[in-house]
């Protein structure tokens, strides 16, 4: 007599966020710079990496830099790009996670708030990032709201 056991692990939300800052921007005008050539290429390459990992949303500053670093992704995922205040990286995680708890996000900053993204997502010791700083892209998974696993590559 054949007996056949079957186990039934019940998964816990897992949510995955990409986190990074935007693309080589230019020097002017100084309040509201554009990509450069190397960041427009910068944000084609990012599109290539992330488009087949079905991402669920995409979140970036309203500045120009940011937008154009993420829109060739938004716009090969047929998702709209929501914006956040960069000044409220907790109330963007509570949004995240709230609205996302098993899904794929995206999140572009700058260099002075990359950190402060992670941190709010429950990254202890995140990295801080120099003004000089161009294509890190941070892989967040948290399962249970808590960030188990950080990678780091460059896109």
């Amino acid at each position: 007599m054949l007996c056949l056991t079957t186990t039934i692990v019940l998964a816990e939300d897992k949510l995955v966020i990409y986190v990074l800052r935007h693309a080589e921007k230019t020097a002017q005008p100084s309040s509201d710079p554009v990509l450069t050539e190397q960041g427009r290429q910068r944000a084609n390459n990012l599109t290539k990496l992330l488009c087949p990992k079905s991402i669920d949303a995409v979140f970036s500053t309203d500045y120009t830099r940011t937008r154009q670093t993420v829109e060739p992704l938004a716009d090969c995922l047929d998702v709209e790009i929501s914006l956040y205040p960069p000044s409220k990286p907790d109330q963007l995680a509570e949004r995240i996670i709230e609205h996302y708890p098993d899904g794929r996000v995206v999140i572009v900053g700058h260099s002075n708030t990359v950190a402060g993204i992670m941190s709010s997502l429950g990254v202890s010791n995140a990295p801080e990032l120099a003004e000089t700083d161009y294509g890190d892209l941070f892989k967040l998974t948290l399962i249970a709201g808590s960030a188990v696993i950080i990678k780091r590559e460059t896109y």
